[in-house]
């Protein structure tokens, strides 16, 4: 009979504990799941920023080009002038 409560309280203890232990590795799985959306929607956020810098960077090669001509275009009207 001994055998018998120490089997009741073991059963007890587990379904006292067992159940919020149980519940945390539960949370732990939704912050970790939570986790590692954040990080996807980082990666998602960061690569349209790429896009848009890459982007960025071609309209100023492109402007960067015309005011190169300009200013060639522009000493060759001076020196002709001069």
């Amino acid at each position: 009979m001994k055998y018998v409560w120490s089997i009741v309280f073991v059963i007890v203890l587990f379904g006292l504990w067992g159940l919020p232990i149980y519940s945390l590795v539960i949370k732990e799985k939704s912050t970790s799941q939570q986790l590692i959306d954040g990080k996807i929607e980082s990666i998602i956020l960061i690569n349209k920023q790429v896009e848009t810098i890459e982007s960025q960077m071609e309209e100023i090669e492109e402007l960067a080009t015309k005011n190169e001509v300009l200013s060639k275009t522009a000493l060759e009207v001076a020196d002709e002038n001069y």
